[in-house]
């Protein structure tokens, strides 16, 4: 349920490639709060078939790094368990204050091995495809694909 108001709200997914972790940062950037909802990344979509790497000696290339809650964990009750090699997470979401961010850090390995950055490292246009959805427990879904630029957009359709 989000917070009463009749602005337009959008919620903003940006991957960032980094060095050991890369970022899934989240951002409300909206009038309205999120009391509830469940984030879902699936990666299954993207033009390189993107991966979680999780483990070492796992199905990733080199490095791995748990899936962890960098900033905003009080809207984070349960980091969720990302398994070796999985495509899609979900993630629970409560009390999101509008203008409120959460960075999720991971390790992201693609198995397109002529990727532009091999498979250790990600280039923005490699996540193109892979989608987030937003479930808001008043009922709301919506979905959206990255594009090249490690960006989604997601509008919500009101705050009630």
């Amino acid at each position: 349920m989000l917070s009463v108001t009749a602005t337009r709200a959008d919620f903003v997914v940006q991957f960032e490639e980094d060095a050991p972790k890369d970022r899934f940062i989240i951002e409300n950037a909206s009038a309205c709060n999120i009391a509830s909802g469940v984030l879902s990344v699936d990666l299954g979509g993207s033009k390189a078939g993107l991966i979680f790497d999780t483990a070492r000696g796992g199905v990733g290339e080199n490095v791995a790094q748990p899936f962890e809650v960098a900033a905003g964990a009080a809207f984070i009750p349960v980091v969720p368990r990302v398994l070796d090699g999985a495509q899609s997470v979900d993630v629970s979401i409560v009390g999101l204050t509008r203008h409120a961010a959460i960075w999720l850090t991971v390790d992201v390995d693609d198995s397109d091995t002529k990727g532009p950055m091999g498979v250790q490292m990600i280039a923005n246009s490699e996540i193109a495809g892979a989608s987030v959805t937003l479930k808001i427990k008043d009922g709301e879904r919506v979905t959206g694909t990255f594009g090249a630029d490690g960006f989604v957009r997601l509008p919500l359709r009101r705050c009630s």
